[in-house]
């Protein structure tokens, strides 16, 4: 894999956006499945806190955006925070959220069982940073928005 497109991830909660920190599960498995996560040097296991301003400035040209969770669509990001079309994923509609699972009730599986299957996440973002390695996968917890 020569190109390794340019992943954000995360969003604006109240004036906050969490990232993965470097040494995370997530910034872990951005590498292992080909994308180039800038702050994979940090050394932070957990979230780390942004400000909108410094997500938009190191990130507003990335390739594709993961894990957005202020609303279910487009249109509902921008309810939450009008800023988010200024990020080129954004733009470009290439934005996922962690949806595909979820209950009737509002219960979302990718909190329960994405630490206990890092593969099946695995699958999910090398079908989204590479579709040519994975072409039959289908996703599990990833969904775009649209």
């Amino acid at each position: 894999m020569t190109h390794r497109p340019k992943v954000l991830s995360g969003d604006n909660f109240r004036g906050t956006w969490y990232l993965p920190g470097g040494r995370s599960f997530t910034a872990q498995l951005f590498e292992d499945a080909g994308a180039e996560y800038i702050y994979k040097n940090d050394t932070t296991t957990g979230s780390k806190p942004f400000s909108f301003e410094q997500v938009l400035r190191d990130l507003n040209d990335a390739d594709v955006w993961v894990g957005a969770t202020n609303g279910a669509t487009l249109s509902g990001l921008l309810q939450v925070d009008e800023r988010y079309r200024l990020f080129k994923p954004f733009r470009d509609a290439k934005v996922y959220s962690y949806l595909n699972r979820v209950t009737s009730d509002g219960c979302n599986d990718y909190w329960e069982s994405a630490v206990a299957h890092p593969d099946w996440l695995l699958a999910d973002f090398i079908k989204l940073f590479h579709p040519e390695v994975l072409p039959d996968h289908s996703w599990f917890y990833l969904r775009k928005m649209h």
